[in-house]
C-alpha cells in the first residue's frame, strides 16, 4: 500500500514534522511504501535520516508563495504515483487545498489531520 503524508507547514524542528516523522518510521517498519511531501527544500542531514529509515521525500515548492502553481504540481505528482491514501497533516483549513487535489486525482482514501485548536485561516 502507497501511503502519503502531506506536511503542510516546513518539514523541519516543529510538532507537525515531529508527528510525521515519527508516523512515517512506524508504517515503514510495517512495510508500507510511504513517501513525506513538504512545501520547502528540506534539510540534508534530515533528508538523509529520512532515506535511512526507508522514508521517500517529496519536495513541491510553492504553497505560500504560489498556490495555484503548486496544486497543479501536487495533483500531477498525485494522478502519476497512485497512492491509496492520502493523509494531511496541518493547522489550518487550508488543508482542503491538497484534500481537493487528492480527490481529483483519485485517490480514495483522504485524511486531513488538524493539529491545533484555533487558526488564522478561518473561512
Amino acid at each position: 500500500m502507497k501511503i502519503l503524508l502531506i506536511n503542510t507547514v516546513n518539514l523541519e524542528a516543529n510538532g507537525i514534522s515531529t508527528f510525521i516523522i515519527n508516523v512515517a518510521k512506524q508504517l515503514v517498519k510495517k512495510n508500507f511504501d510511504v513517501t513525506i511531501l513538504t512545501p520547502n527544500e528540506v534539510e540534508s542531514n534530515l533528508m538523509k535520516k529520512l532515506k535511512n529509515n526507508g522514508v521517500h521525500l517529496k519536495e513541491i515548492n510553492g504553497r505560500s508563495s504560489n498556490l495555484i502553481n503548486y496544486f497543479i504540481k501536487l495533483r500531477k505528482y498525485l494522478s502519476y504515483e497512485k497512492f491509496d491514501v492520502v493523509h494531511v497533516n496541518g493547522n489550518s483549513t487550508t488543508m482542503a487545498i491538497e484534500l481537493l487535489a487528492a480527490k481529483l486525482a483519485g485517490v480514495k482514501l483522504r485524511i486531513a489531520h488538524s493539529h491545533n485548536t484555533t487558526t488564522e485561516h478561518l473561512l
